[in-house]
């Protein structure tokens, strides 16, 4: 088993943060890509935290969500999918509040799914 890549990042901002740390593992996720999303079928699902859907300090901040976008459109042009199931309130309420609606104009391969209203699957069979 390969040994994890860690990228440790310390400053002010939020998204520049995010991306440095993208930016230190691009090789590897380059890589990852190309070895597990093939077909046209294939997507990239982000999972942010909404704990509750509204206090902010509770959930991922929509900025974070978004430098992993900018980070991934020059070399991903598949579906990205942004699935959340928030633990108290319904996630589109979060989505609502925390800015994430405008995502899904801003990058037209976004989607936003409620993971609490999804069908489920079974794992075993």
């Amino acid at each position: 088993m390969p040994k994890p890549i860690v990228a440790l990042i310390k400053g002010d901002s939020r998204y520049q943060n995010i991306r440095q740390a993208l930016e230190m593992l691009e090789k590897q996720i380059k890589a990852d890509l190309k070895k597990h999303l093939q077909n046209r079928k294939s997507y990239i699902l982000i999972k942010p935290n909404f704990v509750t859907t509204r206090h902010q300090l509770a959930a991922t901040h929509v900025d974070a969500v978004r430098a992993v976008l900018d980070f991934l459109q020059p070399i991903w042009k598949g579906r990205i999918i942004i699935g959340e199931g928030a633990g108290i309130g319904h996630t589109n309420e979060g989505f609502k509040n925390y800015g994430y609606l405008p995502l899904k104009s801003s990058y037209p391969n976004v989607e936003l799914l409620d993971l609490n209203q999804d069908d489920g699957v079974d794992a075993q069979g």
